[in-house]
């Protein structure tokens, strides 16, 4: 594999970007430093097969050098990510560690994430020891039908697997979401299985005596 990386100076408009894991933007105060100071971090890219230069690492930097109307940014430019599953998954990891260290992804944007790397074929286990989280923060991301709880409530992502399961019980909803701000979100949702199950029982009694 070519290991060759050289420093160069373009023009930020100059760069591509690809799909990043989180929603990329720059911050007010990141375009300010950056309009006054320059970048004092090269950006990191690759060129393509169409030698297109394709930001590895920097997204942000990139965005507010364009912001800032900067003439030209520094670049080290390295070889491209292995074209296969390894190179993909490595690629994402490495963005969730950036991102991580920068700026923390909101929950939204790492259950996605996990969610990207399990689409590739990725299993459990390899996710959880390739971002470093806990293995339940995996199994919930994945089996959670969709994100938009997490947008809509300060919950982890474990929680709101959790709170899908009473997606159609508003009540229960809005009981877990409190819990969770007082820290009593397991003992409520243990609650509200039990009483789940004891109703299914009741249901299914009712039914044997009516038939």
């Amino acid at each position: 594999m070519d290991t060759t990386m050289n420093l160069i100076h373009v023009s930020p408009s100059e760069l591509t970007l690809v799909s990043n894991i989180r929603d990329a933007k720059a911050s007010d105060d990141l375009v300010a430093s950056v309009r006054e100071h320059g970048l004092l971090e090269p950006i990191n890219a690759y060129r393509d097969d169409n030698n297109d230069l394709v930001v590895k690492h920097g997204h942000r930097r990139t965005l507010a050098a364009v912001a800032a109307e900067l003439d030209q940014v520094p670049v080290i430019v390295t070889s491209a990510p292995a074209d296969d599953l390894d190179g993909k998954t490595d690629l994402i990891a490495a963005q969730w560690d950036e991102n991580q260290q920068r700026q923390n992804l909101t929950t939204r944007e790492q259950a996605e994430t996990i969610a990207q790397l399990a689409a590739f074929g990725i299993s459990p286990a390899q996710i959880s020891k390739r971002l470093r989280v806990d293995r339940s923060t995996v199994d919930a991301a994945t089996t959670m039908p969709d994100t938009d709880t997490l947008d809509r409530y300060d919950l982890t992502i474990t929680q709101a697997a959790v709170v899908a399961e009473f997606a159609d019980d508003d009540r229960a909803v809005d009981s877990l979401v409190r819990a969770a701000a007082t820290g009593q979100f397991e003992h409520q949702a243990a609650r509200l299985r039990q009483q789940r199950q004891i109703a299914a029982a009741l249901a299914e009694a009712r039914a044997q005596w009516e038939a």
